[in-house]
């Protein structure tokens, strides 16, 4: 059975290449950019067999299609490399983020509390019990209330106040909240950090030129 991760990241909003330490080395990468350019790339390990699109293709807004060749668009990435200062200072190197921003030990403990309580004020909108820090948490994080997952899809200020948190679903009944991820699903790796396998994306990719909003990936293997 083929292994499959989707994830978000954080568009860099300059001309980098991006680097994308999944764990594994994929057969199939697809990066779609949901948001001005409504970019898509897609590459498989077959396109590697043909030069002429051995990077993949890209896919802008009107449906015209850009081949990419060697060393252009998507390109496997083995691991191993340690992420460098400069790596780190731009944002190319990016690997998975499981922490939990609803404790405070990993939100910074000497700034916030712990998010224990979610309140339903109106429809999609509703409130936890403290500050967080936004640095983490945000449009773009998972929360898990009451064991079921939803997403948050805007949040004003810090979140404590009525209202200021919106969400995927309407109607979810006040609780007990257990988790809230990154804003991210691949946050921006620190220098010395040795890298897992993944992929890459060079640096002229047109979903790139645009803007620091989020966009998202799906990669896998195959079955044969």
């Amino acid at each position: 059975m083929g292994k499959i991760v989707a994830g978000t990241f954080m568009l860099p909003g300059s001309d980098i290449d991006l680097i994308f330490g999944i764990g594994f080395i994929p057969d199939y990468v697809k990066v779609v950019d949901p948001n001005a350019n409504e970019a898509l790339m897609e590459w498989n390990v077959h396109m590697s067999r043909i030069l002429a699109v051995a990077g993949g293709i890209e896919i802008d807004d009107d449906g015209a299609i850009t081949p990419n060749t060697v060393d252009i668009g998507i390109q496997i990435y083995r691991g191993g490399d340690a992420v460098t200062a400069a790596q780190a200072s731009a944002g190319n190197c990016r690997i998975w983020d499981s922490l939990d921003y609803s404790k405070a030990a990993n939100a910074d403990p000497l700034t916030y509390s712990d998010l224990t309580q979610w309140t339903l004020d109106s429809a999609y909108t509703g409130h936890w019990n403290s500050e967080c820090n936004t640095t983490y948490v945000g449009a773009g994080s998972f929360i898990w209330i009451d064991g079921k997952r939803y997403s948050v899809q805007a949040l004003t200020s810090n979140g404590e106040t009525a209202a200021e948190v919106t969400l995927n679903e309407t109607g979810v009944v006040s609780g007990q909240i257990q988790k809230i991820s990154n804003k991210v699903s691949m946050k921006v790796a620190t220098a010395e950090k040795i890298m897992p396998a993944g992929f890459w994306i060079d640096s002229t990719a047109t979903l790139f030129t645009a803007t620091t909003e989020l966009a998202y990936f799906e990669a896998g293997t195959y079955d044969n």
